[in-house]
């Protein structure tokens, strides 16, 4: 991300549609270090259900767990943003699970 956005620019990766039959945690890793950090956040279907801003510390990666309603279809977001335009910042996201209860 840091190689190209300018400042205040968005990157995003979105789903496909998805249906939940059963309560569902959507759960990942992500990694937010450097000077120019914005806000990385989870959406669903236009709601904002998770988001954290800034440097977040050690140790580097973290995990987030978020329970997701159970409904119709689901439009599943992850948004990103940086403060600044220098390339000392960086935002990644990893080993992403949906799991449903047994």
């Amino acid at each position: 991300m840091s190689n190209l956005l300018s400042a205040s620019d968005q990157f995003g990766i979105m789903s496909t549609n998805t249906s939940l039959q059963q309560s569902t945690t959507f759960s990942f890793w992500y990694f937010m270090h450097g000077s120019q950090i914005g806000t990385l956040a989870l959406i669903v279907n236009d709601q904002t259900l998770w988001e954290k801003s800034g440097r977040q510390g050690l140790p580097a990666w973290h995990q987030a767990n978020i329970t997701l309603p159970v409904g119709a279809y689901l439009n599943i977001i992850f948004a990103a943003n940086r403060t600044g335009t220098g390339r000392s910042s960086d935002i990644a996201i990893d080993d992403i699970v949906l799991e449903g209860e047994s």
